[in-house]
Formats: structure tokens, C-alpha cells, sequence
């Protein structure tokens, strides 16, 4: 895990927010599907999440998920295309424990950072176990 440094980062552009799948998605919670529901976001973010955590750098099990914040400026657009970015801003090692913090945005064509997510997981590091 030595290569999880701070300022490490991945990209996913022209993430589109499809109606159809909006449509799908609203069903499921029983929203109307005219809007993009807030917890949409999730789905957008998805793909940079997925880089992060099949980069190999993060284990496959036993992660932790410690605490998230997020902001939006507004709301997604049905039928908009929207990038995003994430962002390792912090990595702290202690007692065999390794806390990761990263930083998710999710930008419009003209419009930066229309959600800033932060997010910390927490995992064993890898053979801290067999340290014991």
C-alpha cells in the first residue's frame, strides 16, 4: 500500500445523466422521475469511486466506511454531462490501521465543483495481522 499517498487522484469525464436511467432509479425509491433525485449523485460518482477502489491501493475487504459530508449547489440535470474527480487528500497509518480521506467532486461544463463529497474509509493495512 506504500504507493497511497496523498494528492493521488482519478478522473471520469462525460458521465451522463441519463433519463432513462434517472426514470429507473426514481422508480426504486418511489420519487417522481421528471427530476434527478439528490441521492443520484451516488450513481454519478460511481465510476471515479470504482477507479479508486480497483486500483488495487484499497483492499477488496474489511474496508470501513468512517464518515462523509457532502455539499451540492445544485441539482443534477436530466440529460446533462458532467465529470468527476477524486482525490486522495489524506492517508494516516497508526497501530496497524490505515484512515484514508478523499475528496469527490462532480463538475458541469460550466459550472465547477456542483458537489464536493468528502469521504474517510478506514482498513487493516496489509500484514498487520500477522505482525500480532
Amino acid at each position: 500500500m506504500d504507493s497511497l499517498v496523498e494528492g493521488l487522484s482519478y478522473a471520469v469525464d462525460d458521465v451522463a445523466v441519463d433519463p432513462e436511467h434517472v426514470a429507473e432509479f426514481s422508480a426504486v425509491l418511489g420519487a417522481p422521475d421528471d427530476i434527478v433525485p439528490p441521492s443520484y449523485f451516488n450513481v454519478v460518482l460511481m465510476g471515479v469511486v470504482g477507479e479508486f477502489v480497483m486500483s488495487g491501493l484499497v483492499p477488496q475487504h474489511g474496508v470501513v466506511h468512517t464518515a462523509e459530508a457532502a455539499t451540492y449547489k445544485r441539482s443534477l440535470r436530466l440529460g446533462e454531462v458532467v465529470s468527476t474527480t477524486l482525490e486522495v487528500t489524506a492517508v494516516r497509518r497508526r497501530a496497524g490501521a490505515v484512515s484514508v480521506t478523499t475528496l469527490t467532486k462532480v463538475n458541469a461544463p460550466a459550472e465547477p465543483e456542483i458537489a464536493v463529497v468528502t469521504t474517510t474509509i478506514a482498513f487493516e493495512e496489509e500484514g498487520a495481522a500477522a505482525d500480532e
